[in-house]
């Protein structure tokens, strides 16, 4: 019964993530530039950032993917993660 909600969970934290950093994107072009800026809209890039690829001449397959993390990234996954534990009860 517990394993059921897992996917919903898991959803639920890259919900967080998704919001937090649209709603970091978003006060990025209100707050005007300084430090306040450069310190809670700094981002974080985590993954490949060149593609791998894979060439078999009759299979071609290309692994990539970056993760953008910044102060309302973060903020997001918290709340998300609060809100996830409460679903799990």
């Amino acid at each position: 019964m517990k394993n059921k909600r897992i996917p919903l969970i898991i959803i639920v934290l890259f919900c967080g993530l998704f919001a937090g950093s649209l709603f970091g994107d978003l006060m990025a072009r209100v707050i005007p530039e300084g430090f306040l800026k450069k310190i809670f809209f700094e981002t974080v890039s985590i993954g490949i950032k060149e593609p791998l690829k894979l060439d078999l001449s009759f299979f071609y397959i290309v692994f990539g993917g970056v993760l953008n993390i910044n102060f309302f990234s973060l903020l997001g996954l918290l709340v998300a993660s609060i809100f996830a534990y409460r679903i799990k009860k």
